[in-house]
């Protein structure tokens, strides 16, 4: 009876090309998870939506766009916007609030806290907000700045308004004094 000869080993071949597919396998996985869930590996929050009415969406530096409910995270680069008769409170993680009007659009350029370079920066693109501000602009007036089309508004107070509106607000200011005008009428006019 004659042996049979030892299985041959071989340090190239199958093993090689199992191994290259092997490898990519694990690269092209690791991009889908990382493609998948681009939050998960994001910086810190910059705030929470305390409060939405309406449609209200964020839409990230890199384009995706995403529908915005209450308690869901914004981050530094996002852009918010409200739909007409839509309006959200988003809380910052420095305790300041903004609520953002209708027919907005708000992008939160810069924003960092709880470190050597806490900042705000926010860009009203157009529309209007209202914000209380938090611990940045308490400790550091200079490091919270609210820039618009035509100018940079550096806050020195706790609350305050900005809106940018041009047709809009024409009609608005038009409307109101329109009712004005109606209500000194009407108290002018003796009752019988």
């Amino acid at each position: 009876m004659r042996p049979e000869p030892a299985p041959r080993q071989t340090t190239h071949g199958n093993s090689d090309v199992w191994g290259a597919v092997s490898t990519t396998l694990l690269l092209l996985c690791a991009a889908l998870i990382f493609a998948a869930a681009p939050r998960a590996f994001a910086a810190d929050p910059a705030g929470t939506m305390l409060m939405i009415k309406g449609d209200v969406e964020a839409e990230a530096a890199d384009g995706t766009a995403r529908a915005l409910a209450k308690g869901e995270e914004v981050f530094q680069g996002d852009t918010i916007k409200t739909a007409p008769k839509s309006f959200a409170v988003i809380k910052f993680s420095d305790g300041g609030k903004v609520t953002v009007r209708p027919g907005t659009v708000l992008v939160i350029d810069e924003y960092a806290y709880g470190g050597d370079n806490d900042g705000s920066a926010l860009k009203l693109v157009k529309g209007g907000l209202r914000a209380l501000t938090g611990a940045i602009a308490k400790q550091n007036p200079d490091a919270y700045r609210v820039n618009t089309p035509v100018a940079t508004m550096g806050v020195r107070g706790t609350e305050f308004d900005v809106r940018w509106c041009d047709e809009e607000c024409v009609r608005e200011e038009e409307r109101l004094r329109q009712e004005e005008e109606a209500e000194a009428e009407a108290e002018a006019t003796p009752a019988q």
